[in-house]
């Protein structure tokens, strides 16, 4: 009993100590998983995010839920656009003269609308989408009321009727001079509160204007001319009387706004009070700022400080502000930050927008529209694949309105299904969207010591209502977190001679065409591939080879002394675990071998004298050590011998026809041969099939780079001088002069005879 306990003991300690083993071979990756996400609640919507593992390393499936009290469904939305037309609009908007104040809004509104229109898109008849327009200078003017913008024909009437009517009033002959020219803000604004109404939900104004009120609403939409041609003797503050209330005290001595005003600080007023009434009314108001630069600076608008120097040199001012006032409604005299931050926050809802060039006009307007669009968009997730994320498939794309673009996901709730319940008298919307993943970790740069983000940012937008109040909020999902794996792959590089370690041999680790995630839609590149060489050491190392594939090893290049190995080995690594098929983690090349043959003929003579032969050879520089097999071939009779190299020495005797040819040397061994004992002979050689040369420096240098054959020609007795030798050529001049004598002397004999 005792010893079965100790058993039971051991092999539970035995399972502890394999533990970790045993995971690496789990039927799924749980274990890559680092966090799994969690639930997050917000105000009237919960939404969660959760990872689940899958049947293969790096792929995971992700989870999305979204449970709101509020369907989600295509929002109703009216806009109106407030533009100033005063005079100072047909200004240029920057230094550069690019284009006008005027020509600069018209046109970035002319593509608001026309994007409006594109997100409004097939939105059902029940849902508005409405622009309205006014502009404003004296006067507020109804360019066009409240219109359906739900198609881009639709946009285009709205665009022409803006142009075609804001440029009849603002390019009119005289127009510079005119009355009308001025700023009637307040008079802008109540004509698209009035538009917009109390019954329309989601209301926004988008108010710009390009220098400061300088007159308010006398009846209407009408504004009171600022030409003040009178000095009032009493009740200074009657409406639509205008002068410089911080200048004179006495009643009957104003310096009055003879010419009209550059800044109405009632005017101001009025707007501001006009704006509160707005916002209050569930208006949102985009301010936006043309050209809000002082003359010094390349603009046209003057400070109040500026104004009033202006006015102190005349009997006339441009300023309309009340008596005993102790500041200026739009704030500081000296700059036009005030301004920007009274435009931002008492006329806007605490947004404000700097054009102060034709770039910036468009950023304003592409900055609303992005603010706006949220609301049409509202009930969308948007969820970006985090970095070394790749997107592989939906898994219930055909119950949802879901798009992936750009490594994005968009979830369009609105058009999705639902499944709806309800808990103590509310109503639930539930949402769910699922996809997998694939965790890339075979990039160059993908960070093994950290948990990889599943996702960037993913967050939901939504609508909840009070009423006739709507509130768009967003909600910002938990991101899982996940983690690949890596093994080195690590190998010897030797020769089989000697088992010398051989360096600079490239291998090739290719991504299997049988690997397991080739099953699925997304995956690794099929052509992927890394590449290593045997250090000096004669070892290959293979460094971070990503987990989770098959591999197939192959060597691409070798040294000049090798033969390339032309096997393939079976390399994978699943969740870490390096295994491969290279026996005992070693992979030897041959070397190149060659066969050296020497012959031996004897000339002139019979003969069964043996001779010596000595044979020096280096490989590598080093000295040839070892045994090779020999054929020898004497008379056609074929024998076989061995032959060893000692110290790069060796030696051997042949006959006349005889030859031995030694089997299998090394490649490129650098090798001399001589004959020892050949007194009373003359020897020659050929090597392969060339010339037959003398055997002078009695041996023969060479280098074995291929099959070589030498045969050496002994000779008895005296032996001619080769063909082509400077002996032939004295030889031959010998003989021709012992021929020319006797000619000669017939020639002399013959010359005294006839003499």
């Amino acid at each position: 009993m005792r010893k079965f306990k100790q058993f039971i003991l051991l092999l539970f300690i035995f399972i502890l100590v394999l533990n970790p083993f045993l995971n690496v071979f789990a039927s799924n990756n749980e274990q890559q998983i680092k966090y799994v996400g969690t639930t997050t609640t917000g105000e009237k919507a919960t939404i969660s995010k959760i990872i689940t593992p899958s049947e293969l390393e790096n792929y995971f499936d992700i989870t999305l839920k979204v449970t709101t009290e509020e369907e989600a469904r295509k929002q109703d939305m009216s806009i109106v656009i407030v533009m100033d037309i005063s005079n100072t609009m047909n200004d240029y908007l920057d230094i550069n003269k690019t284009a006008t104040k005027y020509d600069a809004a018209i046109k970035a509104m002319e593509s608001f609308i026309k994007k409006f229109a594109s997100v409004s898109l097939n939105v059902p008849s029940s849902v508005t989408r409405k622009i309205g327009f006014v502009a404003f200078n004296t006067d507020a003017h109804l360019i066009f009321s409240l219109s359906d913008c739900k198609t881009l024909k639709q946009a285009d009437t709205l665009i022409d009727k803006m142009k075609i009517s804001t440029k009849k009033i603002i390019k009119a002959e005289g127009y510079g001079g005119s009355h009308l020219r001025f700023t009637n803000i307040e008079a802008g604004l109540k004509a698209s509160s009035d538009m917009l109404g109390n019954k329309t939900s989601n209301k926004h104004v988008i108010f710009l204007s390009d220098g400061f009120p300088t007159t308010y609403i006398s009846s209407g939409y009408k504004g009171y001319d600022p030409y003040t041609t009178y000095k009032a003797n009493i009740n200074d503050s009657k409406e639509g009387y205008f002068f410089d209330g911080k200048k004179n005290t006495t009643a009957n001595n104003q310096k009055v706004c003879l010419y009209g005003t550059s800044y109405s600080d009632r005017g101001a007023i009025k707007a501001r009070n006009m704006a509160i009434q707005m916002k209050n009314n569930n208006i949102t108001i985009h301010s936006v700022g043309v050209g809000i630069i002082k003359k010094e600076d390349g603009g046209t608008l003057k400070t109040i400080a500026e104004y009033r120097n202006q006015s102190d040199k005349s009997n006339f001012s441009v300023i309309d502000i009340e008596k005993n006032a102790t500041k200026y409604e739009i704030g500081g005299e000296n700059d036009l930050e005030g301004y920007k931050n009274w435009l931002k926050n008492k006329i806007g809802s605490n947004i404000y927008y700097d054009a102060t060039d034709t770039a910036g006009m468009n950023e304003a307007f592409n900055g609303i529209f992005e603010n706006v669009k949220l609301l049409s968009e509202a009930g969308e997730v948007t969820d970006p694949m985090g970095n070394d994320i790749e997107f592989v498939k939906f898994y219930n794309d055909q119950d949802n309105k879901v798009s992936f673009e750009n490594d994005t996901i968009k979830w369009n709730l609105k058009d999705s299904k639902f499944v709806k319940s309800s808990k103590d008298n509310v109503t639930y919307y539930e949402y769910e969207l699922k996809y997998r993943i694939r965790l890339e970790n075979e990039n160059p740069n993908f960070n093994y010591n950290n948990a990889i983000s599943t996702n960037k940012k993913t967050t939901l937008s939504y609508v909840i209502k009070d009423g006739e109040d709507i509130t768009i909020k967003t909600l910002d999902f938990e991101i899982p977190r996940v983690e690949g794996y890596y093994a080195s792959l690590e190998f010897d590089k030797k020769s089989d001679y000697k088992d010398e370690k051989i360096e600079g041999v490239v291998f090739e680790l290719v991504h299997d065409d049988d690997c397991s995630c080739m099953s699925e839609i997304s995956h690794i590149d099929k052509n992927y591939k890394l590449t290593a060489s045997s250090n000096s050491s004669g070892k290959v190392i293979f460094d971070k080879v990503p987990s989770g594939h098959s591999y197939k090893l192959h060597e691409i290049v070798t040294d000049e002394y090798h033969s390339l190995d032309d096997n393939y080995y079976n390399v994978k690594v699943d969740f870490g675990l390096m295994t491969h098929n290279i026996a005992s983690s070693t992979i030897i090349n041959n070397i190149i071998k060659k066969d050296l043959t020497i012959g031996k003929v004897v000339k002139n003579i019979t003969t069964n004298k043996s001779f010596d032969f000595e044979i020096n050879a280096n490989y590598k520089d080093e000295k040839l050590n070892g045994t090779y097999q020999v054929i020898r071939n004497t008379n056609g009779k074929i024998t076989n011998e061995k032959i060893t190299f000692v110290d790069g020495t060796t030696t051997f005797k042949l006959k006349h026809n005889e030859s031995i040819t030694i089997k299998d040397l090394p490649f490129k061994i650098d090798f001399n041969i001589k004959e020892l004992n050949y007194d009373g002979f003359s020897v020659k050689y050929q090597i392969n099939d060339g010339d037959i040369k003398k055997f002078n420096d009695n041996k023969i240098k060479s280098s074995l780079e291929d099959d070589m054959k030498i045969k050496f020609i002994n000779y008895s007795g005296y032996v001619m001088p080769e063909t082509g030798s400077n002996k032939m050529l004295i030889l031959a001049i010998i003989g021709t002069f012992l021929v020319l004598i006797p000619i000669l002397y017939i020639l002399v004999n013959t010359f005294k005879k006839f003499n």
